[in-house]
């Protein structure tokens, strides 16, 4: 479910910052972003714990997680390398706020961040600052090939269960181009 209540999720402040390079680290990659021109190096130990990669399958049907990273991890412990985006559904199959969220950038080729508050399957109330970059770009595909998913953990700020996506694209956009180093 959708909802752009800034006010119940706070502002995403030092999170922009956090994740601005591993952003500028994705401009910098050839055009087609290709999945193999990442270097675990170059990202460094301050990425490395929040950088997931997920594979994009069929004509943008599912996705499957290969690498899952530390901060991930600890969210989501129930995350295997080679699980899928569509696992939650077999759950319950109205579940699609995190896979429609993934699905959304894979498709449109193009960044994605939000912040997001939602109840763990291990029953936990969650809150992240999430940005979504798409990697292996073709504009005559359905779909990028990959996506980077990186995740931030954030004080919890609401009181309830409430499933709560809040689309930070633009602001953070902006702040990456006002605060880049020259």
């Amino acid at each position: 479910m959708t909802n752009s209540k800034t006010s119940q999720l706070g502002r995403p402040g030092t999170f922009f910052a956090s994740a601005a390079p591993l952003y500028e680290y994705w401009k910098m990659l050839p055009d087609d972003k290709p999945r193999r021109a990442l270097r675990a190096e170059q990202l460094g130990p301050l990425l490395l714990p929040h950088v997931s990669l997920l594979r994009v399958l069929g004509q943008a049907e599912d996705l499957r997680y290969d690498l899952i990273c530390q901060e991930m991890k600890m969210i989501a412990p129930r995350l295997i390398p080679g699980s899928l985006g569509s696992d939650p559904l077999q759950l319950n199959p109205d579940d699609r706020g995190v896979l429609d969220l993934l699905m959304g950038a894979a498709l449109k080729q193009s960044p994605s961040a939000h912040l997001a508050n939602f109840k763990s399957y291990e029953g936990h109330r969650r809150s992240v600052f999430t940005l979504i970059l798409p990697l292996g770009l073709n504009a005559q595909a359905v779909s990028s090939n990959d996506l980077i998913v990186s995740v931030w953990q954030r004080p919890n700020k609401l009181e309830n269960d409430q499933e709560v996506f809040e689309d930070m694209t633009d602001a953070f956009l902006t702040y990456c181009d006002t605060h880049t180093e020259s």
